[in-house]
């Protein structure tokens, strides 16, 4: 409940790195945002979970968990943001070593209204035990049937939304998508619309003369000439005599700023 937020959008945030072809440019020429299967994620034991059958024979537990985690895997996708900007570790492991770029997101009420199809926005839950989701069921083919069902839809929340404690820095929320095709790249590009982009942040050691710094900024300036965008590029720095990283100027990242909780009722916290 510590998102970032003023009275008209909450704010969160996205490391970025480059890539060679600068696909990851897009989200500014052409407002794609791109999702992840799970299969490419660092963490080995991201988007896991055991199931526990009842009423089904033990022999028959192991090929129903594979095929069942299998079927939602297979068309499930993920984009992943945090509140946690300026962590030292989040720059190091998604921003290519602070030579990448931040995004910062501001996103009005209902949240995530853009990805037309995918789940809410979720954070993730951080815990020691490893996730297990009991299943009662008389007819397994019932799997196998395209619908979600209740089920489904709670062993997702197991599956994609809990994590190691270890990863608790992150302090991730996620949105899925279920409409990915392994066939179709495209299937994992989502548009966003413009004006949730609120600004950038360029890494601490991304350098003036950086080819990949021009491209950004021009990407940045091709976005507010095509999409009527004010999106600014702000500096981040390592702090003097500390282990932190700073953004001067910055209107959320300089300066105190409200929370959601500042917006709760003391029995909704």
């Amino acid at each position: 409940m510590d998102i970032k937020c003023d009275d008209y959008y909450y704010y969160i945030y996205k490391h970025l790195s480059f890539d060679r072809e600068l696909k990851v440019l897009d989200l500014f020429k052409k407002l794609k945002l791109k999702f992840t299967p799970p299969d490419n994620f660092n963490d080995p034991y991201d988007c896991m979970a055991e199931i526990k059958f009842e009423n089904i024979p033990i022999a028959h537990h192991e090929i129903l968990q594979k095929h069942f985690s299998d079927a939602i895997r297979s068309n499930l996708s993920v984009t992943c943001f945090n509140n946690n900007p300026l962590n030292m570790l989040m720059w190091s492991h998604y921003a290519q070593s602070h030579k990448g770029f931040l995004v910062e997101f501001k996103i009005p009420h209902p949240i995530f209204e853009w990805v037309h199809d995918a789940f809410n926005f979720q954070p993730i839950t951080y815990q020691d035990e490893f996730p297990t989701f009991p299943l009662l069921i008389s007819d397994p083919l019932r799997f196998f049937k395209p619908e979600f069902s209740a089920e489904m839809l709670n062993f997702i929340t197991n599956q994609y939304l809990v994590k190691a404690k270890d990863w608790e820095y992150e302090k991730e929320f996620r949105v899925l998508a279920h409409d990915y095709d392994k066939n179709n790249f495209d299937s994992l590009l989502k548009i966003i619309p413009s004006k949730y982009i609120s600004s950038v942040i360029l890494g601490a050691k991304l350098k003036d003369e950086d080819t990949n710094k021009l491209e950004l900024l021009e990407a940045i300036s091709y976005f507010n000439k095509t999409y009527q965008g004010n999106v600014k590029a702000y500096q981040a720095e390592l702090k003097p005599n500390s282990f932190k990283i700073f953004v001067k100027g910055h209107p959320v990242l300089d300066r105190e700023t409200k929370t959601l909780k500042d917006f709760l009722f003391p029995e909704m916290l």
